[in-house]
């Protein structure tokens, strides 16, 4: 701070004279309130109370030390002001910390003085001394701020944040004035009436801080009463703390000769002048601890608390799914390895994600390679499921010797157990002796009723292109980095083979929330800039300034490190390695799983240390393959046991190939993250708590709003997001094959645990018992994985289908139930018979004129029976006058009131008129002699939308002024203006807009506008419709009723009376069942996402066929009127919000219902309409039944000829509306209009007519019309629709093979309910073909060579036939050659 002669100024301690600055504010220091939100000058509007009751208090929250308070109150006097007249007003502001004052326990206070002058319209037309209620105009004098200095304040404020509460009370004295407005005053006071006012305040601070401090300070400083929104005046008789003024005086003392331009740095005591509001960081008081207070605001601590408690629940279902992992990721020894044989494949089954990918059936295969074959190999594992959804299967398989390059995997599985299908990702074959993998690339189903219905297949070995190819580096990468890097997806995903655990995965996720939650809180709602405008960039629709890139920076070094280094710790760390043996005898405590690795063993040493532990897997702990693992689990005591598998020991593979990359980390790392972790947790637990307990209970609750959907954001949008941008620049850029990563280590068995599988080794096999054994169990797994036969796969296939069809008509008819019911319970939660109690309480106070005067409202037939309504039935019945016994009500409650006493007047009543132009039409020329003017119907181009005064006189359009007053009843509104939307009356479709009068308050008010009205005939012959709009609310019900109450004026002359009262319901959840309400609702709207996703796939499927279909067009009218209706809901809702806040602003003027009544109705109608087409399509759920079916099949079969029928019908009905009009129109009242007629004639249908009525009308042509009529309609017409629904039936009935394939389902589906009840017995399978299989031999090959085999067998044996045949034939011709003949 420098002088004018730009040289520094120097402080000396205390100053006699203060140091004055003015701190200009810029807008980005404003401060925004809870009831002041936008850094504009906003006046909140509001009523005095009278004194002893509670008054409507002004909420300033978050109110410091040190902090002045500026309050602006301004009168805008009470209802119904007289003109010319001065209203003297004493107002009193009361402030009271952290609670409501009623003036005598206040602890400030201030007194203001205000005159208002009311004065003409016309002399005076200053438009912002309207008050916002109603039109009077006023001159203000008078003072209007209030001032409490920061050194009042600090009298009642605490160091830590408080609530201000500002109330507002006033007393009025009347006075006298000329038209010069003279302060007179008079000591007469009057009754109390409330004064309207406005209200609006800002608070100022004034500090500092110097160059050897960077904190900021107060003492010394005070905000001076001119400070204003912009500016801050302040006054400092310091402008250092004590210790440094201290330092400064001495070195001041010491000085001799001042410097110019340049003082040493180590004197520089510069200061730092600061105005508004701006801190770094949320700050703590650890002298005033959150935790003793978190009953005032417990948001925050509660929020975390329930935190932790999922944590817990979290952590101990991490911990059970932990130990089932350990049995899941190992490698399991295949059930029908032979223990003589010494080549090892390790085959890995990756089982796809799609939804019901695991199978129950068995799985078995053919490996085949260049130089064998590997026979029926069969996928079991009796220990662990295996196969299931997203599953990583690996097991070991052991062959008699190498088969050489593999070709080709063949594999099938039996289509058993109760889900056989199975979807095949991909199969991997990794050669242990040669370290060499092979891939079978697949991603297809196994099914009969998936894809092409195949549950066989044969899958070439995949080549370079196929392991590369995007779609399979896209699909392997996104499930990795899903399962392993995503770090709160992987708590449920966790691949079993990873070194991390979910217990782990779940404490750094609590880390890092709460990390998150620190860095968030410590700088919410806080100016990092100190009051300073930020420089900001833009690049396209994204923009951030220096404050916003600070405060990323710093969160970020405040969560990312230590939560990196705790995860890194976790999961590079070794797990703790046992070097207990196992021991058959050992007792068993706590019995622990560990897995253990498959290799190959690299010299003679090892071979004896493999016999002396007989197994394979205890003797593979040395060096050898890629790591893999099979599985053990906890015994008991005595239960202990080896694997029993000898291996052939390979020497050519005792190198280093293949050897996987060790764990960095010791194992007690993990011990070193664990620390950290919870030190982290603590750490940010608390200082969350200290900053939170600065915040009030509505700022912590938007804060842990926020919190909330930043968490889920991130979890299920950013994250997502950057796995799948990574999978794709992976799979586009480096293409490089994936492999699966093993993370367990090589660890030893423990002394209470055992391994998985037991097998056969060689010393069993010695034993020719156990041998024949062995193979007789090797060749039955064989013959019962045999490929499945053609005949028995169609057999299934059908059967399968079957049971689909069953379980979706099961699911549709359940769903569909659901579905109506949660329909039902939306349409009818929330209607009840209360709603036509208080439609019939609204008829009799207004229609049938109950309570005040005779005259009823459908009597209505001239304009003076209108007026006479009006002024003695309508408007006392809006208001209760005086109690049951006559006397006056004291507190004025009768104002509220209706005439019933029991509902009440939310709002104002008004009336609204719609009239047409004068002279629009012209007199015939018969008649203009003796008329002078036409005065047309109501239609939207003749409405009247001009401005008029008294008397219906026109004013000029374009120089007019603002009418005020009574002049607004003369003005034209748009219906814009008003809010009203077009309504059909009882003759015509009447518009939204016309001319105002509103009634007011007061019943007295109300008589002398509709007095006035009536004098200047406000109603004449151009006038076609007079809207009463009011609208009432029923406190025990919590109902509204929305008026609709209109008198049409004809052209022809006379009235008609047509009304209607809708109740409606704003707040619906105030029910006791508004909790179930909201369930269903909720409810139903997943139920009409499910069916919008659903409608979509089948019209995806059928595309335009989809429209031809009956069930689809009624399935997408129902979705297109619940989507509408869900609009409107909607829609609704931000309309109560926009009624809601008039409210506020305008407390006693009028509010217009009807947009909002008719908004309702539309809700209701359109729900109304879905429940009866989804009622009536229930039926079709039905259609399974013979007799529903018969139905159906009837209408079906004859809808043309029904089309053609009811084609006739209307012509012949028409006809006859069309003569019934013409004879009956004039007189009958039933026939007076065509709808009216044909309404009347289908009601002669239904029995319903007046004979004598039409004879007395014309006694010839009124008996020949109703007989003809009825002759031609029931007699004939109706017996042919008889007639052709009978011929349908019949042919129906006939066609009874076509039902039978429809209803065989149902028959199936009947006799699967008895098989699981039990009241049938047990459905026989029907015996698989037996086969014999050799292994090394194709059974089909077997099968030719015995047909050829007979085929030989058949010929020899012809050929024997043959020849024997020609020895017979032969032999004989010689007989018949040695006879002798003989000649006498």
């Amino acid at each position: 701070m420098t002088n004018d002669t730009g040289q520094p100024v120097y402080y000396d301690g205390e100053m006699q004279n203060p140091i004055e600055f003015n701190i200009y504010r810029g807008e980005e220091q404003f401060e925004a309130t809870s009831e002041n939100g936008t850094n504009e000058i906003r006046l909140m509007y509001n009523e005095t109370a009278i004194s002893g009751l509670p008054s409507v208090d002004v909420v300033l929250t978050d109110v410091q030390m040190h902090t002045a308070i500026t309050v602006e109150v301004i009168s805008f006097g009470e209802e119904n002001m007289n003109f010319g007249e001065t209203y003297n007003y004493t107002i009193a502001v009361y402030l009271k910390v952290n609670d409501s004052s009623t003036g005598d326990d206040s602890d400030a206070n201030c007194t203001l003085e205000q005159y208002l002058y009311t004065v003409d319209s016309l002399d005076y037309d200053i438009e912002e001394n309207q008050t916002p209620w109603n039109d009077s105009v006023f001159i203000r004098k008078g003072n209007t701020l209030c001032f409490f200095p920061n050194a009042i304040m600090n009298k009642f404020l605490s160091d830590s944040p408080s609530d201000l509460y500002i109330s507002v009370r006033h007393q009025r004295t009347h006075g006298s004035l000329s038209n010069d407005v003279e302060d007179t005053e008079t000591d007469e006071l009057e009754k109390f009436t409330p004064m309207r006012y406005g209200i609006s305040f800002f608070t100022s601070r004034c500090y500092y801080r110097s160059s050897l401090d960077t904190s900021w300070h107060y003492e010394g400083c005070e905000v001076g009463e001119n400070s204003t929104r912009d500016t801050t005046q302040c006054f400092c008789y310091r402008l250092a703390p004590a210790e440094e003024a201290s330092e400064t005086r001495d070195y001041a003392s010491r000085r001799r000769k001042r410097s110019v331009n340049v003082l040493p740095e180590q004197t520089k005591n510069l200061v730092t002048i600061g105005g508004g509001f701006s801190v770094p960081m949320n700050s703590i008081d650890l002298s005033d601890s959150a935790f003793t207070k978190l009953s005032e605001n417990p948001v925050v601590f509660v929020f975390m608390t329930c935190c932790l408690c999922g944590y817990v629940v979290i952590i101990v279902w991490a911990r059970k799914e932990d130990q089932r992992d350990v049995s899941r990721a190992g490698v399991t020894p295949m059930c029908d390895n032979d223990p003589r044989h010494r080549y090892k494949y390790e085959i890995t089954i990756f089982t796809g994600v799609r939804r019901e990918s695991g199978t129950t059936a068995h799985v078995s295969f053919i490996l085949n390679g260049e130089k064998s074959e590997t026979g029926i190999r069969v996928v079991k594992d009796k220990k662990r499921p295996i196969l299931q959804r997203s599953n990583i299967d690996s097991f070991l398989m052991t062959v008699p010797k190498d088969l050489g390059t593999l070709v080709h995997l063949r594999i099938w599985h039996d289509n058993s157990g109760e889900s056989p299908k199975w979807f095949l990702s991909r199969v991997s074959v990794k050669d242990i002796q040669s370290n060499r993998t092979y891939y079978f690339m697949l991603d297809k189903w196994l099914a009969v009723e998936e894809d092409d219905g195949q549950i066989e297949r044969i899958i070439p070995t995949a080549g370079h292109s196929e392991l590369t190819s995007f779609g399979h580096l896209f699909h392997s990468r996104t499930r990795r980095n899903l399962s392993d890097s995503h770090l709160w997806v992987s708590v449920l995903m966790r691949p079993p083979k990873s070194n991390f655990t979910r217990c782990q995965r779940t404490t750094c996720c609590l880390s890092l929330l709460f990390c998150t939650m620190m860095a968030n809180i410590l700088f919410y709602g806080v100016d990092v800039t100190e009051g300073k405008t930020s420089v900001s960039f833009t690049f396209g629709p994204f923009s951030f300034s220096i404050a916003q890139l600070v405060v990323g920076i710093i969160s970020s070094l405040m969560v990312f490190p230590i939560n990196m280094i705790i995860v890194q710790l976790f999961r590079l760390s070794r797990p703790r390695n046992r070097t207990i043996r196992c021991s058959k005898n050992r007792h068993v405590e706590k019995p622990t799983c560990r897995p253990q690795s498959v290799s190959t063993i690299s010299s003679s040493s090892s071979m004896k240390e493999l016999k002396a532990q007989k197994g394979i897997f205890e003797s593979s702990i040395g060096q050898g393959q890629e790591n893999r693992n099979t599985n053990i689990k906890p015994v008991k005591e005595g239960e202990i046991g080896m694997s029993k598998i000898d291996i052939q020991v390979n020497s050519k593979t005792e190198t280093t190939k293949g050897k996987r990359k060790s764990l960095p980390l010791p194992w007690w790392c993990q011990i070193i993250a664990w620390v950290l972790s919870w030190m982290t947790i603590g750490t940010a637990f608390w200082l969350t708590i200290e900053v939170a307990g600065k915040f009030g209970p509505e700022k912590a609750t938007e804060w842990v709003t926020t919190m909330t959907i930043s968490l889920i954001q991130d979890i299920f949008i950013s994250q997502p997001i950057k796995v799948l941008l990574l999978a794709t620049f992976y799979s586009l850029v480096i293409k490089s094959p994936d492999k699966e990563d093993d993370d367990l280590p090589r660890v030893k068995l423990e002394a209470d645990e055992e391994w998985l599988h037991e097998n056969e080794n060689n010393a069993d096999l010695s034993d020719p018992s156990k041998l024949e054994e062995f193979n007789k169990k090797r060749q039955m797994d064989v013959a019962c994985a045999l490929p499945p036969d053609r005949d028995e796969i169609e057999d299934q296939r059908k059967l399968r289908f079957k049971e689909i069809k069953m379980h979706g008509i099961i699911k549709e008819i359940t769903a569909y139930i659901i579905f109506l019911c949660l329909l039902m319970v939306v349409a009818f939660g929330n209607i009840g018979r209360e709603e036509y109690g208080l439609r019939s309480s609204m008829v009799d106070t207004f229609i049938k004129a109950s309570y005040n005067g005779k005259m009823q409202f459908t009597k209505i037939s001239s304009r003076d029976y209108f007026w006479n309504y009006t002024i003695n039935v309508f408007i006392p019945s809006l208001h209760a006058g005086v109690q049951y016994n006559g006397a006056k009500d004291p507190n004025s409650a009768s104002e509220y009131l209706i005439a019933d006493r029991i509902s009440l007047m939310p709002t104002s009543a008004r009336l609204r008129q719609l009239r047409v132009q004068r002279d629009i039409c012209t007199v015939p020329s018969p008649m203009d002699t003796v008329i002078d003017r036409c005065r047309t119907e109501y239609n939207p181009g003749s409405e009247e939308s001009r401005h008029f005064k008294e008397n219906w006189t026109l004013i000029n359009q374009t120089h007019h002024k603002n009418a005020v007053g009574l002049e607004k009843v003369w003005r034209y509104k748009t219906w814009f203006e008003l809010g009203s939307l077009p309504y059909w009356g009882k003759y015509t479709v009447y518009g939204g807009g016309g001319y105002v009068a509103e009634l007011g308050h007061k019943v007295d008010d109300a008589w002398k506008i509709a007095e006035y009205l009536q004098s200047t005939k406000w109603v004449d012959q151009l006038t076609r419709a007079v809207f009463f709009e009011f609208s009432v609310f029923n406190p025990p019900s919590n109902l509204y009723g929305v008026a609709y109450m209109i008198a049409e004026f004809l052209p022809s002359g006379g009235a008609v009376a047509y009304y209607n009262f809708q109740p409606v319901l704003i707040d619906r959840y105030s029910s006791v069942n508004s909790f179930l309400i909201i369930m269903c609702e909720v409810c139903f709207g997943l139920f009409i996402l499910w069916f919008l996703v659903k409608e979509f796939m089948v019209f995806k499927k059928n595309k335009n066929v989809y429209f031809k279909n009956v069930s689809n067009l009624l399935e997408f009218t129902i979705l297109s009127l619940c989507l509408t209706a869900f609009v409107v809901f909607i829609y609704r809702y931000f309309v109560i919000k926009k009624l809601q806040s008039e409210r506020e602003e305008n407390i006693r003027g009028f509010m217009n219902f009807q947009f909002f009544g008719q908004l309702d109705q539309l809700y209701y109608y359109i729900i109304g309409i879905v429940l009866f087409i989804s009622t009536i399509k229930f039926l079709k759920l039905l259609r399974f039944n013979r007799k529903m079916l018969l139905l159906a099949n009837t209408i079906g079969s004859c809808y043309k000829e029904l089309l053609n029928f009811f084609f006739m019908f209307l012509i012949i009905f028409a006809s006859y509306g069309a003569c019934g009009y013409m004879l009956f129109g004039t007189r009958l009242y039933a026939y007076s209009t065509i709808v009216g007629t044909f309404e009347s004639l289908f009601s002669t249908l239904l029995g319903k007519f007046d004979f004598e009525a039409m004879k007395q009308t014309n006694r010839i042509l009124g008996p020949l019309f109703f007989f003809s009529f009825i002759l031609m309609i029931v007699f004939i017409l109706m017996n042919v629709f008889l007639t052709i629904v009978n011929e349908a039936f019949a042919r129906t009935r006939a066609e009874n093979e076509q039902m039978q394939n429809s209803l065989e389902i149902v028959d199936f589906m009947i006799e699967r309910f008895k098989l699981w009840t039990g009241f049938s017995e047990k459905r026989v399978r029907k015996p698989k073909k037996k086969h014999t299989y050799v292994e090394g031999i194709d059974p089909m090959q077997e099968v030719c060579d015995t047909m050829n085999q007979k085929f030989i067998m058949m010929l020899d044996r012809m050929n024997e036939f043959i020849r024997n045949e020609k020895y017979e034939s032969e032999k004989s011709e010689r007989k018949r050659s040695e006879r002798h003949i003989y000649v006498s």
